[in-house]
């Protein structure tokens, strides 16, 4: 293929390939910001391009946008153009939402992304759709990869078959945002005095925000309630003092909204091995 047919479909390759790229960097970067992996030279050399990439791309779409308008109007002039013009645009169509999330979950996958991260990412991806299909509150719940892939799935369902909004589910959808937002607030302001501690003590900025951060296993939880209390508990502090000891050991947190400690479900016995992180949600 040649003329502004060709260019605008070089165009959108080189978009994809872009994005691409874009989208592994910031799996590397999420990675890196964790703790959890030292990048080696050619993944330093990879993020180090992001701004490079970043600039590219943007060359790239205004590109992709003109080409396009000119294979249009080239198109319009034979008696095909019309047809081929409506071909050539649902093919250079950029990735749907739904789909850069699959391809998002493939490289947390590869890649040993925390649930926590990849729950951050998913929802910022789909965030139109869980609102418009009342699963954002699923969403915030999901106490795994294979959950989140299973919602990312219903969207994917109701998107080709249509949906039927329910009004009670709507009032608990907006309840479970608002408290998210909560706490999010309320878990920044204890990991900002965390950073603080670490400082003052001439420590890493986030010495202790990795102490403390897995979450217990539901095997953990039974064993620590068969345990002596003191016993249990500086367990507990040892090995998961970030996560909020009422919640899970004695059958509710009394402050609720206001607790600052994650409130994460135990991790099952089956998941608990390659689950890093865990997200919080009260």
């Amino acid at each position: 293929k040649g003329g502004a047919e060709g260019a605008a479909e070089e165009a959108a390759r080189k978009e994809r390939k872009i994005r691409k790229k874009l989208r592994e960097v910031a799996a590397l970067e999420a990675r890196a910001a964790q703790g959890k992996e030292h990048l080696t030279a050619k993944q330093q050399l990879q993020v180090a391009r992001k701004h490079k990439l970043e600039r590219t791309l943007r060359k790239v779409l205004k590109l992709h946008k003109a080409t396009q308008t000119a294979a249009a109007t080239e198109a319009g002039d034979d008696g095909d153009g019309r047809e081929l013009g409506g071909n050539m645009h649902r093919e250079m169509t950029r990735p749907s939402p739904l789909q850069l999330a699959r391809e998002y979950l493939t490289l947390a996958e590869e890649y040993r992304v925390s649930l926590r991260c990849t729950l951050f990412h998913v929802r910022r991806i789909l965030k139109e759709a869980l609102l418009k299909y009342q699963l954002m509150a699923d969403m915030l719940a999901a106490p795994d990869v294979a959950t989140i892939h299973k919602l990312v799935g219903q969207c994917e369902g109701y998107s080709l078959h249509g949906y039927t909004p329910d009004p009670d589910k709507a009032k608990k959808e907006k309840a479970a945002i608002e408290l998210k937002k909560f706490r999010e607030s309320t878990r920044k302001r204890f990991e900002e005095r965390l950073v603080r501690k670490a400082k003052r003590a001439g420590l890493a900025h986030d010495h202790f925000l990795k102490q403390g951060a897995e979450p217990p296993t539901a095997d953990e939880v039974c064993e620590l309630k068969a345990m002596a209390k003191e016993q249990a508990f500086e367990r507990w502090k040892a090995k998961h003092g970030q996560h909020c000891w009422a919640h899970h050991l004695e059958g509710g947190c009394e402050r609720e909204r206001a607790c600052a400690f994650l409130h994460a479900d135990p991790v099952p016995p089956t998941s608990a091995e390659g689950d890093e992180g865990g997200e919080w949600h009260g």
